[in-house]
């Protein structure tokens, strides 16, 4: 069994509204990780359409395979992104679209790691689309959060420690990004067990973060943070004030935006 080396491979590329960066330790990784986006982007475009109510929910929904108009021509790899995206859904009390970019982080990284006999094994794997990330690594990664309509811009960040647990980290705003936020926030940051789960528990928090009076928006997002106990820990910015609630990486100040990492 064959591990990488120290050196870190980076491939970014955008198709439709993903906008993916891929990093890891064994090159020949990054095009398995894009052979799972692309599949299970199609298979994903094909159950939509079948269920436009489904990808419209602002709610948990679940369709079972068997529901499906071609449930004939049902796939394993089609299963397995819509129940990771239904799965997560549920536990963060949203939509099941609320989470797929997330889904799509965590299905690349989980096929980076997948042992083939003679395959090199990597120590990193890490997969940023549109902002919610997927990590799995043995070696440290920092992740620069990016909060522009502050006095934070680029100045925090979070580090992940090499050899913990695969976590999954996700971004909520009203003020950037183009997802749907029916709260207020400038940014929900949302740490889980993985990048589906914390995608939906950021939107789930964000909505909560609104109001004229600051602290209560944020107390809000707080109070919404223990509505869902598979989270780990959550971070919130509205208006110059930071609250955190429950378990975060290390805070870490960005000195370089350009040293290596996963910048969010």
């Amino acid at each position: 069994m064959r591990f990488g080396s120290n050196q870190r491979f980076s491939h970014h590329f955008q198709y439709h509204k993903s906008d993916c960066t891929i990093i890891t330790d064994v090159q020949a990784k990054i095009k398995v990780a894009m052979d799972r986006f692309h599949q299970d982007l199609s298979n994903l475009e094909k159950f939509v359409e079948e269920h436009p109510d489904w990808k419209d929910s602002y709610f948990p929904v679940s369709i079972s395979s068997s529901n499906s108009q071609n449930s004939e021509n049902s796939n394993k790899s089609r299963d397995a992104i819509i129940s990771l995206m239904e799965d997560a859904a549920k536990l963060t009390n949203v939509g099941p679209m609320a989470t797929v970019a997330g889904a799509l982080a965590d299905r690349m990284v989980q096929v980076i790691f997948t042992e083939i006999a003679g395959e090199t094994l990597p120590r990193v794997a890490v997969v940023e689309n549109g902002g919610e990330i997927s990590i799995n690594s043995q070696e440290d990664i920092i992740i620069n959060l990016q909060v522009l309509s502050t006095s934070l811009q680029s100045k925090l960040g979070f580090k992940f420690i090499g050899g913990s647990p695969p976590l999954g980290i996700a971004t909520s705003s009203a003020t950037f990004g183009h997802a749907d936020s029916l709260g207020e926030a400038d940014a929900v940051v949302v740490f889980a067990p993985s990048a589906a789960i914390a995608d939906g528990g950021a939107t789930y928090i964000c909505n909560a973060v609104k109001g004229e009076n600051n602290q209560a928006a944020i107390q809000a997002g707080l109070t919404a943070f223990k509505d869902i106990p598979d989270l780990y820990g959550v971070f919130i910015v509205k208006n110059e004030i930071i609250a955190q609630k429950g378990e975060i990486p290390p805070i870490v100040r960005i000195t370089d935006s350009k040293k290596k990492g996963c910048r969010k």
